[in-house]
């Protein structure tokens, strides 16, 4: 068919031209005419093919996201995040040992168990999520300007760290399945972490280590150079702040309080209480604040750097205990604070040391990130997410 209509358009566009042109040559010169369409035609079917396999496989993972100094983000490198977060390897560095323990089990199939877990997570090459971006990126400004801070982590101890966290795989219950992992709410109560501390008798890496990285290399493209400087040397350099750069003790307000939707709220929970009845009483009828309404209302005692700005100011406003705060405005609503204790100079407890810590910490790095940006250092190509705030109602009490 498509030989006949060719025939046709030759015959009806080129006669005059060849008609002197023998039979045999014109037959020739359709033949090529011929073999040139159909390779058009394939060259445009490959291309079609080729293109997507080419942007996936070749131009999408080369992608800068994010320049941090002299060091790039690329997709390649978020992908890599991305699965260490869906193994659980970025809730903690010692995650790795008890995804080591999972290899140990089956080191047969725990490649094809990795691959499992990821796609079970809805992984997406094509998707960028900009909190998690962020989180590389404060990592990186963290690794690159903790000598600022007086705070310098050589190779060798990055390495130390691994080695003690891998040394005490055998002194857990080895667990069965891939570690489960669940996206954070910026809007709750968020729970200080404690950095655990393993002291191992002897730091050397199991036998079969090499074979357990080289498996997690093939199954999920995840590097032992990426976890180093993603998650070990930042966890080092948090934890030597918190040793080094956080107070033992601080001012503190004890303070409780009722959260409302609205400001007209605040002022009638405040008219109440000029009318007498309880604080507690009108917490447990009326605030919002799941956590606190039950006790009343009672957040604790807590220094500064704990609450949102809005509250921090109003709470250590106040300065005679039983004092009432007027309606005081942050993300979550409306406050009515009241004081029951203040001290100068009160000890922390170790929660609230590593609230303080990761908050002084996060200040630290947003100035650097604002710096770094001014002077053209950091470079972000898909727009950033605001770090979230943290809640008005942590968890600790003196």
């Amino acid at each position: 068919m498509a030989k006949q209509v060719l025939r046709s358009f030759f015959d009806r566009f080129s006669y005059r031209r060849y008609s002197t042109v023998s039979r045999v040559d014109r037959e020739y010169l359709l033949q090529r005419l011929i073999i040139s369409v159909v390779a058009i035609a394939l060259l445009i079917v490959v291309l079609i093919i080729a293109v997507p396999l080419i942007k996936q496989y070749l131009w999408e993972p080369s992608r800068t996201l994010a320049v941090v100094g002299n060091e790039r983000i690329r997709k390649a490198d978020y992908d890599q995040y991305v699965k260490m977060q869906v193994l659980g390897i970025t809730d903690a560095p010692e995650s790795l040992a008890s995804l080591y323990q999972v290899y140990k089990t089956d080191p047969e199939s725990f490649p094809q168990r990795v691959k499992d877990a990821i796609n079970s997570s809805m992984f997406s090459t094509s998707d960028v999520d900009a909190y998690t971006l962020d989180q590389m990126i404060n990592n990186l400004v963290l690794n690159q300007t903790a000598s600022k801070l007086g705070i310098n982590i050589s190779d060798q101890e990055v390495q130390a760290k691994i080695r003690e966290i891998m040394s005490v795989v055998g002194a857990s219950a080895t667990p069965t399945s891939l570690p489960t992992t669940t996206t954070p709410s910026a809007t709750s109560t968020p729970q200080a972490k404690s950095t655990p501390r393993i002291t191992p008798t002897a730091a050397t890496l199991p036998s079969d280590y090499q074979n357990f990285v080289s498996s997690l290399q093939k199954s999920a493209g995840i590097s032992m150079d990426m976890y180093a400087s993603m998650l070990v040397r930042p966890a080092l350099i948090r934890q030597r702040y918190l040793e080094t750069k956080v107070p033992k003790s601080a001012e503190q307000v004890h303070v409780r309080h009722i959260l409302v939707s609205t400001k007209q709220q605040a002022e009638e929970v405040i008219k109440e209480l000029r009318q007498g009845k309880k604080f507690e009483v009108i917490a447990k009828e009326k605030s919002i604040d799941d956590q606190t309404k039950l006790k009343g209302g009672d957040l604790g005692w807590a220094p500064r750097g704990i609450y949102e700005k809005s509250f921090e100011d109003a709470a250590f406003a106040l300065t005679k205990v039983g004092q009432i705060s007027p309606p005081v405005q942050t993300s979550y609503g409306w406050h009515v604070i009241q004081l029951l204790g203040r001290e100068k100079d009160r000890p922390l407890t170790e929660t609230q040391r590593q609230q303080l810590g990761q908050y002084m910490l996060q200040q630290f790095i947003q100035e650097q990130r604002q710096q770094m940006q001014k002077s053209g250092d950091l470079k972000v190509n898909i727009p950033p997410t605001p770090t979230p705030i943290s809640s008005p109602t942590p968890t600790v009490t003196g």
